[in-house]
Parts: C-alpha cells; sequence; structure tokens
C-alpha cells in the first residue's frame, strides 16, 4: 500500500487535472514561428504571413475558419471545460459571488499555464521511487511570475500552482485619467526577485488597450532582461494586441482566454466582464 501525504495528495491532485484537461479539452493546432498569440477560447486567430486559421471540431478533424490578423503564430484550442469558466467570470448573476469569480480566474490562469509549459525547455530528472527510478522530464528553468496589482492576484494564485516553485514579482498599474475618456497609466509599486536572463510570465486579466501591460514591461526592464516573455490574461482585444505586438520583442507570447473585437470610448471591453479588480476584491473607492 501507498501512503501519500499531504504535498503528494496535491500533485497527484495537480496531476489528476491536467489529464482530465487533456482528455476532454480539444488538441492544439500550431503554427511555427517567432512570438505567438494562443487563444484558448472559442476566437478564430490567424497567420499573418499565410493568412490561415483552423478550428478543431473534433480531434480527427479539422475545418478552415475566418482569419484573425492580429497575431504571428498563434493555437487555437476548443476548450469547452475552460470556456465554461469563462462564461462564468462573464455572467452577471454569477459575478455576485466574489469567492467564485476568483476561483474562475484562478482556473483560467492554471489552464492557461498548463498550455504554456508546453513552449518551455525541458530537463529529465531521475526521482527514486519505492520500487526503482524514474526519469521524468520537467521545466529546465524556473520561471518570475510577475503580477499587476490588484486585478492579477486571482490569476497569480492559478499559475502558482502550475509553477509553484517560481518567484514572484508584483507590480501596480493604475488608469490616471484627465479626462473622462483619456489617461495616463501609472506605475507606483514593485517588488521582484532578480529578472536578468530569466523567464518572465506576467498576468493581467485584462487586456484593454495594453497601455498597463506596456507601462509593467518598461518598468521590469529597468530590472533586467528576459529571455522569454509569456503573457497571460483572461479577455484581450486587437487593439490591446496590437501594441503588445508593437513594442515588445520577438520573444514575446500571447495566452489569452477569449478576443473581444470592440473597446468603448472609455477603453472598456465589450463584452468583456466588467471591473475584475472589483469582482474579485470588492468595489474600490
Amino acid at each position: 500500500n501507498l501512503h501519500f501525504g499531504g504535498q503528494q495528495r496535491a500533485h497527484l491532485e495537480l496531476a489528476l487535472l491536467q489529464i482530465a484537461h487533456e482528455f476532454l479539452c480539444d488538441g492544439l493546432v500550431p503554427w511555427k514561428g517567432i512570438g505567438g498569440l494562443h487563444e484558448l477560447g472559442g476566437g478564430w486567430p490567424a497567420c499573418v504571413v499565410c493568412t490561415k486559421s483552423y478550428r478543431v471540431r473534433t480531434r480527427a478533424k479539422l475545418e478552415p475558419s475566418p482569419p484573425y490578423p492580429y497575431c504571428q503564430s498563434p493555437v487555437n484550442v476548443r476548450t469547452l471545460c475552460f470556456n465554461r469558466f469563462m462564461s462564468e467570470i462573464r455572467d452577471v448573476d454569477i459575478q455576485k459571488d466574489p469567492v467564485r469569480f476568483r476561483l474562475n480566474m484562478e482556473r483560467i490562469a492554471e489552464i492557461l499555464g498548463y498550455e504554456l509549459s508546453k513552449k518551455l525547455e525541458s530537463a529529465t530528472i531521475e526521482t527514486q521511487t519505492p520500487l526503482g527510478l524514474s526519469q521524468t522530464m520537467v521545466p529546465n528553468e524556473t520561471p518570475v511570475l510577475a503580477t499587476i496589482l490588484r486585478a492579477g492576484l486571482s490569476m497569480h494564485n492559478g499559475l502558482l500552482r502550475m509553477f509553484d516553485r517560481a518567484d514572484s514579482a508584483f507590480i501596480s498599474a493604475y488608469r490616471k485619467h484627465t479626462t473622462a475618456e483619456d489617461f495616463d497609466i501609472h506605475v507606483e509599486y514593485l517588488a521582484a526577485p532578480n529578472l536578468d536572463k530569466r523567464i518572465w510570465i506576467i498576468s493581467d486579466p485584462m487586456l484593454a488597450t495594453g497601455s498597463s501591460m506596456l507601462a509593467v514591461y518598461k518598468a521590469l526592464r529597468k530590472m533586467g532582461n528576459p529571455t522569454q516573455i509569456h503573457i497571460v490574461s483572461a479577455i484581450a482585444t486587437p487593439d490591446a494586441l496590437a501594441l503588445i505586438k508593437a513594442h515588445f520583442p520577438t520573444n514575446t507570447e500571447i495566452w489569452v482566454g477569449a478576443i473581444d473585437q470592440e473597446l468603448t470610448a472609455q477603453s472598456y471591453i465589450v463584452p468583456g466582464l466588467g471591473d475584475a479588480g472589483d469582482l474579485a476584491y470588492g468595489i474600490k473607492l
């Protein structure tokens, strides 16, 4: 009989969740290239080089789908369980339960983190089991998880479940309005470990204009130069993706749950979900 301690049970539970994700969710359809956009929801991204895109109806059948012009080497996944979580964070009735909202944000980030982990370089380690030696492929490098306060904390917790040995960085970024429609992004707080020559995974639930993400990137760059950048977000817009593509290095990849096409005059995403920070942690004054 095998007896599992608390940490072993947690790792076993996470492994079973990953297997369930692979079983219940359709597979990936990748394009080769430098950088990329990865959408796990129901949009239809496409390669800007070949302008082709595909959606997955079943594991065995691929069908062409409408092109999406804002990516370099995207991966599109039709994931029904993932889409349930996305639906619930948008639902005005379910949003009334902040515990549920935070949990769904954690689940979304965990699945995005799992898909992201497939792009990392690996190393093989040997593990002594009760009956012999086991060889396992694991990430070759421990990333830094950077999140934008306060809305990104729930996603950070989900990513931390996947990358439980990662270092963490926390950055404040907020809009300071000059008019009802115009604003500047202010970064006033940054606490981070060594960032130089490391993989950065930056999380923020919403990429509306992309300005906050760009301001955070510039602040982090003062503390080091990354080997890779992965941006993790629940919902993004074409405007934000275009800004990131224009200003971030080519070793950047974006992982989003859905791409919403519309921004209001006040730069809020439509249909979006509202204010992720307020829904998770209470309405700010």
